[in-house]
């Protein structure tokens, strides 16, 4: 261990273990100390070019997130503010909480047009509350040449591989976009206008969705538009579980889109929540659409005024049971 180290020539081993015994235990204590979790504050709402956080208090918002990453457990505590991201989506690849003082006041806008607002990396285990994520426009990459299919967008506002609970939150006019073919190249797939939950688990909890869309890409043909999926979230291969939550002016658009608010190929819990109004679906399920070997629990919930070609309220395929919902 660099710093520690004992030379020796015949007898006295039981120095070298209690000396080899006393540096592991210092290079732990400096290992645990510079990882302790921190509380951190936030000075400005800009974003811009990295900085430095001085102690416990953070130039920006995309500063706290780094410093949050190299301490895990962390805290990030946001005032009244909108806090205004222009470079990329945050991202989070350690545990950590992120608190506003409720999504009425505590905002983080994504203004980078073609940017998600945050994405969550597998290890991760993250809660957001009392804030309104909005803004993202995550967009897919258009082909220019030859026979190439357009670039899938997943997540335009949050793309979560990992464990996340939002709590008290608003997911609001976020979208993803599907980039265009070129050719005979299909246009890009589009997935959760608001989350895309890759293969983790997401926890909802009294909040709100509205106005987030998922649009497919163009074809190179007319023919071969992409399909968008999850106009408000994607659950893809993970657990997505729902309370005391609702979601309104979902939109999947631009193909033979599934699932105006929620589309699962997952595990689905969604109770004492309301779906509508006026969440809509190019073809199947305009509020929720679920697909073959998924499992899906709706209780207490009220889907209403929804509209899609098949389904308008729920479209269900694989698993599903109902208890004590209104239709």
């Amino acid at each position: 261990m660099s710093g520690c180290a004992v030379g020796r020539r015949g007898g006295f081993p039981l120095v070298v273990i209690v000396v080899g015994v006393v540096c592991s235990l210092l290079g732990w204590l400096a290992a645990s100390a510079s990882a302790a979790p921190v509380t951190y504050t936030v000075a400005t709402t800009a974003d811009g070019a990295p900085g430095s956080c001085t102690g416990t208090v953070c130039p920006t918002l995309r500063d706290a997130v780094t410093a949050a990453n190299l301490n895990p457990g962390s805290t990030i505590q946001l005032s009244a503010a909108s806090y205004q991201l222009s470079v990329s989506a945050l991202p989070i690849s350690e545990d950590m909480t992120i608190e506003g003082q409720g999504p009425s006041l505590t905002r983080i806008d994504q203004t980078l047009p073609g940017a998600g607002v945050m994405t969550v990396s597998v290890a991760a285990t993250v809660t957001i509350s009392g804030v309104t994520i909005t803004g993202g426009t995550l967009h897919g990459t258009n082909q220019l040449s030859g026979n190439t299919a357009g670039g899938a967008a997943n997540g335009g506002g949050i793309n979560s591989f990992g464990e996340l609970t939002l709590s008290d939150d608003d997911v609001s006019q976020n979208s993803a976009t599907g980039g265009n073919g070129h050719g005979s190249g299909v246009g890009g797939e589009a997935r959760g206008g608001g989350v895309y939950n890759q293969e983790g688990s997401l926890t909802i909890d009294d909040s709100s969705f509205s106005e987030d869309t998922a649009t497919a890409g163009s074809g190179g043909e007319p023919e071969k538009t992409g399909v968008p999926f999850g106009g408000a979230i994607e659950n893809n291969e993970g657990r997505v579980t729902v309370n005391d939550s609702t979601f309104a002016h979902a939109l999947v658009a631009g193909g033979a889109g599934f699932g105006g608010a929620i589309h699962s190929l997952g595990t689905l819990t969604v109770e004492h929540s309301t779906i509508g109004p006026s969440n809509e679906a190019g073809f199947v399920g305009g509020g929720i659409e679920t697909e073959h070997g998924s499992t899906t629990t709706i209780v207490n919930t009220t889907i209403f005024d929804n509209n899609t070609a098949y389904g308008g309220g729920l479209f269900g395929v694989g698993t599903v049971s109902l208890a004590s919902d209104t239709f």
